[in-house]
């Protein structure tokens, strides 16, 4: 029975799972901030969960019943040279097979009897690399970081400012890209940690940590109405009494037959 329960687990009830487990072992609260698909290396790696705490950043990797290893070589690697931590979580069928191909100071969980179980705790080794914590950084934050340290920049694009920050010590950077990745995501978690605090994490309170949730909502509520408009647009003139009256006397359509790729363009 619990090999058919955990075959139904996939990724969102998985984190769901991480989730709670890190809330049980007070991991979750003020002062830090949990991040649903977290992009590094220039968008090209997405990471499923990503931890801020007080001191360190942690990357989660979640592999359901219905994932496949052959990507995770690559992707632990990767994540290794942002974060400080990098656990894998993964189901009883790919445990043998994780073990063997992540790094030893990795952690491995395994989703077992729909629960966490610790099968190797791994270790934090700080991130060491200067450029990997500037690239976790916006533009924006650069800028605000140069003028914090007074810095001077001549051209504000994010080569330029990087050249600037070269001479920064490791642990201002650090400091740095922590505090601006947990703003960037106050109030996202802010608003995920108020519905959750005294509940129990549930798969759908999962959507609540996309940060980009919001703005794909208001775009699409814009499309909607700009295709209202439109729509409505084009068939008013089908009851407007002036042109009703002249295509009878004319006895044919005032502008004829909108062409397709027209109404492709005003309904798009």
């Amino acid at each position: 029975m619990n090999d058919i329960v955990e075959e139904r687990l996939l990724e969102p009830e998985i984190k769901a799972m991480v989730l709670n487990y890190l809330k049980d072992k007070r991991k979750l609260g003020e002062g830090t901030a949990i991040i649903n698909e977290f992009t590094v290396d220039g968008y090209s790696r997405r990471v499923d969960l990503v931890l801020a705490d007080r001191k360190h950043l942690i990357a989660f990797e979640i592999k359901s019943e219905a994932d496949s290893l052959h990507r995770l070589d690559g992707q632990t690697k990767k994540y290794l040279e942002y974060f400080d931590k990098v656990i894998i979580v993964a189901a009883s069928k790919h445990i043998n097979k994780v073990m063997k191909t992540v790094p030893e100071h990795v952690a491995v969980w395994e989703v077992y009897d729909g629960r966490i179980k610790v099968k190797r705790r791994g270790r934090i080794i700080p991130i060491a690399d200067k450029a990997k914590l500037v690239d976790l950084m916006k533009l924006n934050e650069l800028l605000k970081l140069s003028n914090k340290l007074g810095l001077s920049i001549k051209l504000r694009n994010r080569r330029s400012v990087e050249e600037v920050l070269e001479n920064t010590s490791l642990s201002v950077l650090r400091e740095a890209a922590l505090q601006c990745i947990k703003e960037r995501f106050f109030m996202t978690y802010s608003l995920f940690w108020k519905q959750v605090s005294v509940n129990q994490i549930l798969p759908e309170h999962i959507d609540l940590l996309s940060p980009y949730k919001e703005r794909r909502q208001s775009q699409k509520v814009a499309k909607e109405k700009q295709e209202f408009f439109w729509n409505n647009w084009a068939s008013s003139f089908d009851e407007d009494p002036y042109l009703i009256a002249m295509a009878q006397k004319e006895n044919k359509q005032i502008f004829g037959i909108t062409p397709k790729h027209i109404k492709h363009l005003i309904t798009a």
